[in-house]
């Protein structure tokens, strides 16, 4: 039977999907008041990673990996193999039966670079005299901003937006939580923007609305809501930096004062170790891909761990230029710092976080982000579903307004 065959609670199921730059994942989450989220299924489904990078294959591979996990969901839900080959081979029609459509509240899509673009936005304005700040006023800020990253771009039509944040609000120099109703001679708007082209977010779209045709899709980016995430559970850490490592691209957030100030991306990974150390070696990438697992264990020897060492600690350098190129003009880091990565390269991962202040006077406090760190925060139909980076989107979104507001 289907995760729905027997339920007659009225607890709310999620459906969430993560589109990385390794892997797509999927998970059914269900949310009942007063209990930790459960974890109902979870499936991940790697990306094509190849020795010369190609971000049309890429591309291509990813949009199989989601549809790929889509049928993993559907499978899930559905209470035979026969219903699953028949919503297949039908997909114009809706795929899911009645009765776990109506349970699943809320189908969420998240994004992570490269399919998307953060932006951070300062806006200002000087009325010359006192005027009433209402919503069409912070609207017209928020277009005027959504307007200007568009004209960015080479092709602006081409060009959506993802989702829109004010981070900070000041009125005449002073920060307000609310600013509505009030009176300002000058208003300033810190705004977080995310863009995405608008024919991939379709491409994207569309497997997943083969298994809830009717549904409407809501779209986040994985950095606002790791953000998000860590300054809720930890309200005692007002500035930190999120440092979320995946195949392709590491994102990273700077908060300061409980505002994001710095959002952005650097191509570089565990795939583009992995390709780096195939080509220094001269050997083939599954190698490289041993070569890392046995060095991180201390398993390698001699001469060969001290060179596989020593390529790691080029990676780290150059992954180090890239971000403190980002963090330009940047005088202060502050020393809390999450990480977030594949478990299998978690010790590269902090190790990289930590290169951002070997050249300053702090002494940073890194907290890796394991599997072990959210034991206590969700729950899960079976070990397996354990998805760190699941269950980190999984805990905002029942952290979050977002499912109060729908």
């Amino acid at each position: 039977m289907g995760f729905f065959g027997n339920h007659k609670n009225k607890s709310e199921v999620t459906l969430i999907f993560d589109i990385g730059s390794s892997s797509v994942g999927g998970a059914l989450v269900q949310y009942e008041e007063d209990k930790l989220p459960l974890i109902l299924f979870s499936v991940r489904k790697e990306i094509l990673f190849k020795e010369d990078f190609d971000f049309d294959e890429f591309y291509a591979s990813m949009l199989r990996s989601l549809e790929e996990v889509t049928i993993d969901v559907l499978s899930s839900l559905s209470s035979s193999v026969e219903d699953v080959a028949q919503s297949l081979s039908q997909s114009s029609k809706r795929i899911l039966g009645r009765g776990s459509q109506r349970q699943i509240k809320n189908v969420y899509c998240v994004f992570s670079s490269p399919w998307y673009v953060p932006k951070i936005v300062d806006l200002s304005n000087d009325y010359g005299k006192e005027v009433p700040i209402t919503p069409d006023v912070v609207w017209e800020f928020v277009k005027g901003a959504a307007r200007g990253v568009k004209e960015s771009f080479a092709d602006p039509q081409s060009i959506g937006i993802l989702e829109e944040r004010v981070l900070e609000y000041r009125l005449n120099g002073y920060r307000i939580d609310d600013p509505i109703s009030l009176r300002a001679k000058t208003a300033d708007l810190k705004l977080y923007l995310s863009v995405v082209y608008k024919q991939t977010m379709s491409a994207i779209k569309a497997p997943i609305r083969k298994i809830v045709s009717y549904r409407k899709i809501r779209s986040f980016s994985f950095l606002m809501i790791f953000f998000s995430l860590m300054r809720d559970v930890h309200p005692d850490r007002n500035s930190f930096i999120t440092f979320d490592m995946r195949g392709e691209v590491t994102e990273v957030g700077v908060t300061n004062d409980d505002v994001l100030t710095h959002a952005f991306s650097v191509p570089w990974g565990k795939h583009t170790l992995l390709r780096d150390l195939a080509a220094k070696l001269h050997i083939e990438l599954f190698e490289a891909s041993a070569k890392l697992a046995l060095f991180l264990s201390g398993k390698l020897e001699g001469e060969t761990q001290k060179e596989v060492g020593f390529l790691i600690e080029e990676e780290i350098l150059h992954i180090r230029a890239m971000l403190k190129e980002k963090l330009a003009g940047e005088i202060y880091l502050p020393d809390q710092v999450y990480v977030l990565s594949d478990q299998d390269i978690e010790t590269v991962a902090e190790r990289a976080a930590r290169s951002l202040y070997e050249d300053t006077l702090v002494s940073p406090e890194i907290a890796i982000l394991s599997d072990q760190y959210f034991e206590n925060h969700a729950t899960f139909s079976k070990s397996r579903y354990a998805d760190r980076f699941l269950v980190v989107q999984a805990l905002y979104f029942r952290n979050s307004d977002i499912t109060k507001r729908e």
